[in-house]
């Protein structure tokens, strides 16, 4: 089966509000990124992106994002900080259209060495011998990016929740 869509001549299509950040959870985040951030905004698309940029010309994109609709057109876009250079930045919101939200002010600061994260937990503290079992990591300095062994063996799956928690199986 086939389907088409016509417009009359002439007749432009919809144009969708441009996104627009209001707010957001945390004015910093340490160079080595996996801080858990929620904008706050209107007309956000499910699938829209974060980026982080400077005036030096870095550019990366935010981590893990799930936009979230509310009472329309309010959102939010919840996700992780990626690693950054410290120092200034700013962040946008990019919809699938294209639309892009202006920038919003955002800083950067100069984190722990990566190689110093520490885990005070692991729950649960047994699994199968065959893997599979997911288990929560508490600790302090966990950047985007963790890798995790057990017993030798790298995890399939790891999400760093934030800078204290990673989830791993």
């Amino acid at each position: 089966m086939q389907m088409g869509a016509f417009r009359v001549a002439g007749q432009t299509p919809p144009t969708f509000a441009a996104p627009a950040i209001a707010s957001i959870s945390t004015p910093s985040s340490p160079e080595a990124g996996g801080i858990a951030l929620t904008i706050t905004g209107t007309n956000f698309e499910p699938g829209a992106t974060v980026l982080f940029s400077n005036t030096a010309g870095d550019t990366a994109a935010a981590v893990n994002c799930t936009v979230t609709l509310l009472v329309s057109p309010n959102a939010t876009v919840t996700c992780l900080t990626p690693s950054f250079p410290s120092g200034s930045a700013s962040i946008t919101v990019t919809n699938v259209d294209g639309q892009i939200s202006p920038s919003f002010a955002f800083t950067f600061t100069t984190s722990t060495p990566f190689g110093t994260a520490t885990s005070t937990s692991i729950t649960p503290n047994t699994g199968s011998t065959n893997g599979g079992t997911a288990v929560t990591i508490s600790g302090s300095d966990f950047a985007a990016g963790a890798k995790v062994n057990v017993g030798g063996v790298p995890a399939d799956h790891v999400s760093v929740a934030n800078i204290n928690t990673i989830q791993a199986n």
